[in-house]
């Protein structure tokens, strides 16, 4: 099954590329809790080479989330996706895939989602979640009841979800050899997104062999086929 969504972007965007002829593009804006809701039933973290668990810096997130919702659009950096397809679409929408959790998903801010998720199941469900990995196995088991509960929870009140949450999405642009380019940079990035806490080499390696493994394989399979077609 293709884990295909379209979201709604809260905030006008625009579609920058890079001066360095990077064929990569990305989108700076804001999406809603309920459009978070929805992306966490399709959206791994398996490309993060950190996993968000409950600690001092998912507190602070709760608590600026229930004391002052206001400022959480301006205190966070939000969410970095990364997908292999990017498809503008109208009314502020946006069509992403995240078939391949290797290099697709959350990129960046993996505290920031667990905080939200948390945040949300604890006032609609009062089931706090503790790692990522409870997240969505909760997710997985529980998506449908979470929908209901907070549609029916901002019809009763509005202002406990009053938060738009930052987010980027990077992806390949249309242009040929845009998806070498995005396979190239996908473990750079990530690393360089994931600095603010260090990581251990390990997990920065395995990150980088997983894309050493993906070019090999792109590039035997262009190669064969410029030799079967163009010979």
């Amino acid at each position: 099954m293709s884990n295909k969504i379209i979201i709604k972007l809260e905030h006008p965007y625009g579609v920058l590329m890079s001066k360095e002829q990077m064929k990569i593009e990305k989108v700076s804006s804001s999406i809603s809790p309920l459009t978070l809701i929805k992306l966490l039933k399709v959206a791994e973290n398996k490309i993060n080479p950190r996993t968000a668990k409950f600690g001092p810096i998912t507190k602070a997130i709760f608590e600026t989330l229930d004391k002052s919702p206001e400022l959480f659009w301006y205190k966070s950096k939000g969410l970095l996706l990364a997908s292999t397809e990017l498809r503008k679409l109208d009314r502020n929408r946006v069509e992403l895939t995240f078939d391949k959790p290797e290099y697709e998903g959350i990129m960046d801010g993996g505290h920031n989602t667990l905080a939200i998720a948390n945040f949300i199941t604890t006032i609609l469900m009062d089931h706090p979640l503790k790692t990522w990995d409870e997240c969505k196995l909760f997710w997985d088991q529980n998506y449908d009841q979470i929908l209901n509960a907070y549609e029916q929870m901002v019809k009763e009140e509005p202002e406990r979800f009053a938060f738009t949450i930052p987010i980027e999405i990077i992806a390949p642009s249309l242009e040929d050899g845009a998806i070498e380019d995005f396979y190239n940079a996908i473990a750079e990035i990530c690393a360089a997104r994931n600095n603010n806490v260090q990581l251990k080499e390990t997990a920065r390696g395995n990150q980088e062999g997983y894309y050493d493994y993906l070019k090999t394989k792109l590039y035997n399979f262009s190669d064969s086929f410029n030799r079967k077609f163009f010979r």
